[in-house]
Parts: structure tokens; C-alpha cells; sequence
């Protein structure tokens, strides 16, 4: 009698079949999965600035700085507070990537690919809104790419009074996720 070696046609058909299938049922379940994970990333991020923000108004009489790089000294001595050489400020660049969000000892925003853009990782994380007087209109969603704001950036939109010290009373965060901004999780502060 005659061995056959290998597998009929009809059973090849059937096993390509199977992997079709379960390959239509997975796929969604798994970008599903992804698009949520970036989301949850971030409104870290925004969680994350908000608690820069936060731990830099406490050194500045809750002042708020209007650009990410300011540094607590100039709102200080600015606002006749006092003197200091406290160089401390919320990010070392603004827009900027994960890799140059904070690269110095004086940055609140963590380092070290902590504080990164879910999306792309050569995206800006961060970047800001110009300032408002009253509350800022929610940006509109953009889709990510190298080197620029869009999905996963979290936006620092300043508002509320202004000071010719490069301060504000308010703030609002912002991010761009999956299909839209971040409209439920913008925070705000109204001191």
C-alpha cells in the first residue's frame, strides 16, 4: 500500500479557514485593546501634568505659569514675592517628545520615557494652547504624526487673569485620544 505524505488540499483549505476566522474575531478585540491602553496612558499624562502644575503653584503663591518652561523664580520675583533662585519649572521644552519633555534636574514632568506620546513616540506629548481670558475652547482632534501635536498630546491651555509675569490664575488640560479630544477628562483649576 501507498503512504501519502502530507495533507490533501481540501484539508489545507479547511485550516486556512480556521485561522481566517479566528483572525476576524481577535484583530478587533486586540486594536480595541491597544486603543484603550493608549487612552489610559493619556489621562496619566494629564494626571501627571496636573500634579506639576499643582506642586508649581505651591511654590508660587498659586500663580500658574503661561508657558511650560517658565521657571518658578521668574513668577517670584516678578510678582514682588520675594527672591529666589528656584529654577524649577514644569518641562525643560514645550512642544516636545518624550525624550526631550525633561531632560534637567529642574523639570516636574518625570523623564526617562515616563512621560511619552501612546501613539507614536516620535509625537510631541506635550505642547500648549495660547492664552484666554475665561475658559479655552477644546482643540480640535488631529491625528498623529513625527514631530507633531495630534493623538496622545496633552495640551496645557492657561486662561483666567494675566500678569505681565508670565502667569495666570487658571488652567486647563487637554488630550487627544483615539477618535476625539478628551472632552470628559479636561481638568480644570479655578482658584
Amino acid at each position: 500500500m501507498k503512504q501519502h505524505r502530507g495533507f490533501t488540499f481540501i484539508e489545507l483549505m479547511i485550516v486556512v479557514l480556521v485561522i481566517g476566522i479566528l483572525t476576524a474575531v481577535g484583530a478587533p478585540a486586540y486594536f480595541s485593546i491597544k486603543d484603550r491602553a493608549a487612552m489610559v496612558k493619556t489621562k496619566s499624562n494629564m494626571h501627571i501634568l496636573q500634579m506639576a502644575a499643582e506642586q508649581f503653584a505651591t511654590r508660587t503663591n498659586g500663580i500658574y505659569p503661561i508657558e511650560l518652561t517658565t521657571q518658578v523664580r521668574e513668577i517670584v520675583v516678578g510678582q514682588s514675592m520675594g527672591s529666589t533662585t528656584d529654577s524649577t519649572r514644569i518641562a525643560d521644552m514645550c512642544p516636545a517628545t518624550g525624550a526631550d519633555v525633561s531632560t534637567s534636574q529642574h523639570a516636574l514632568l518625570p523623564g526617562g520615557g515616563a512621560f511619552v506620546n501612546p501613539y507614536l513616540a516620535t509625537g510631541h506629548c506635550l505642547d500648549w494652547m495660547s492664552f484666554v481670558y475665561g475658559l479655552p475652547c477644546p482643540p480640535c482632534f488631529t491625528v498623529i504624526a513625527p514631530g507633531c501635536s495630534g493623538q496622545g498630546t496633552v495640551l496645557w491651555a492657561p486662561c483666567g487673569s494675566y500678569n505681565t509675569y508670565e502667569g495666570c490664575t487658571r488652567y486647563a488640560i487637554y488630550g487627544i485620544g483615539t477618535r476625539y479630544v478628551l472632552l470628559e477628562s479636561a481638568i480644570y483649576s479655578w482658584r
